[in-house]
């Protein structure tokens, strides 16, 4: 995301992502592009919130029922899945949203009339399928999964008689 910020902002990539930049670096400065990265990540994972979940949702792709009641005895296990499964997710799902944005700020300074598409916007294209695909595929099992460690169990139906 810094990347499509510099592309649109030129003198910020200057300064942030150049080499002579890098040698003459101070704290200061390297905290201050940690801090920006912070921000980028959080930026990108609402965004990705905003758009990807809604789109998963919108599909069909979306969690049960979950009883948490059942979360303190199974809560190691909780972890493993969120390790196993969500933060793939949540990868492959900023990931898509960052590249989508760099895409996009880098087309924005360099039109189609000036560098017609290309290799790079078929790369582009099928890393964002790629990503898409992946992402969807891990919230499935991510879901699936604690599906099967905290569902919540439905009483039984209640059978009325008339008398």
């Amino acid at each position: 995301m810094l990347w499509g910020i510099g592309q649109l902002y030129p003198p910020l990539a200057h300064a942030w992502l150049s080499v002579n930049s890098l040698q003459s670096a101070t704290v200061g400065s390297f905290f201050y592009v940690i801090l920006a990265s912070i921000g980028a990540g959080m930026t990108i994972g609402c965004a990705r919130w905003l758009v990807i979940d809604t789109l998963h949702h919108w599909t069909g792709l979306r969690p049960r029922r979950w009883d948490f009641g059942k979360l303190a005895e199974r809560t190691e296990a909780f972890h493993f899945l969120i390790e196993i499964h969500y933060k793939y997710y949540l990868f492959y799902a900023n990931s898509l949203m960052a590249g989508l944005f760099a895409y996009v700020a880098w087309r924005t300074q360099h039109s189609v009339t000036v560098e017609p598409i290309g290799w790079s916007d078929a790369g582009v294209l099928v890393i964002g399928l790629m990503f898409a695909a992946g992402s969807r595929d891990a919230l499935k099992r991510y879901y699936r999964r604690v599906d099967e460690l905290l569902r919540h169990e439905e009483a039984p139906p209640r059978i009325i008689t008339r008398k």
